[in-house]
């Protein structure tokens, strides 16, 4: 998980039915989970968590002689038994549910060496977001009893995007969250989603015109800058190649850097291969 995003949202407790909001307490985490420290005259009525998805497999293919290729098998993405959990997904607006086995990682997956493809969550992203959903356990649970152990959708509402890898790392938290748990008592998760071409939980050209204006010119900008060429040519020479090429994208200059750190960390974290 590469950054998870906690928003608490305290009020004055008082004898008046009408409370006020008084503050937003927020923090980002990476490694370690510090819990916030609650100030005597606040009550905590809501907590919002945002976080990406788990590790996965890579979106893109840069081969290179001095690497041995990386083969992507089915087991790597195999369901850990303690991470499943009942859910359903529905449309925010009409209500409808949608059949998760016809959502995909991408709108169009590739295939890599192995058989997996482009984009598909890996047994170590479901840990992670397994892990999530325990720090969350420890805090809002254990600790400090502000949600009930068994799950209400009164008390929880989950959204995600609809992209097969951020649905199932969200299910992976939710049942760290909610564990151990009775599975003959367990109801199935809602989870909202909304359609790919009106979503706004990501940079979206669709939902908004700038995105891709932004792209470009911060694209131009970096192909300008002396430390990107220099950054290349030390890519090139340390993967023994000429062109940085990708196998899915492939164009007759050099495909970005980004491209490149994208397939060797996710080889990294999910195959343990390292240059």
């Amino acid at each position: 998980m590469e950054i998870s995003l906690f928003y608490n949202y305290f009020v004055k407790q008082s004898q008046s039915s009408d409370l006020k909001v008084v503050g937003v307490a927020f923090f980002l985490q990476r490694a370690s989970f510090d819990t916030v420290v609650m100030v005597k005259f606040l009550k905590l009525v809501q907590v919002q968590t945002f976080f990406r998805h788990g590790a996965r497999t890579p979106l893109h293919h840069v081969r290179s002689p001095a690497v041995q290729e990386a083969f992507w098998t089915p087991t790597l993405t195999e369901d850990l038994e303690h991470t499943v959990y009942p859910f359903k997904l529905v449309e925010m607006c009409s209500k409808n549910i949608i059949d998760f086995t016809t959502v995909s990682s991408l709108p169009i997956p590739l295939k890599l060496p192995g058989g997996l493809y482009t984009g598909e969550l890996i047994k170590h992203g479901q840990q992670d977001a397994f892990d999530l959903g325990k720090r969350l356990k420890c805090v809002y649970i254990d600790e400090k009893p502000f949600l009930s152990p068994n799950i209400s959708e009164e008390d929880l509402y989950c959204r995600s995007t609809l992209i097969a890898r951020t649905v199932k790392s969200l299910v992976c938290v939710v049942a760290g969250l909610f564990t151990p748990r009775d599975a003959s008592k367990v109801d199935a998760l809602t989870i909202y989603v909304v359609p790919l071409d009106r979503e706004y939980l990501f940079p979206n050209p669709a939902v908004c015109s700038i995105v891709d204006q932004l792209a470009k010119e911060g694209m131009a900008e970096c192909l300008e800058s002396r430390r990107h060429s220099e950054l290349k040519r030390r890519l090139k020479t340390i993967l023994g190649v000429k062109k940085l090429y990708d196998d899915f994208r492939p164009t007759p200059w050099d495909c970005p850097i980004y491209f490149v750190r994208d397939d060797y960390t996710s080889r990294k974290v999910s195959l343990h291969c390292v240059l």
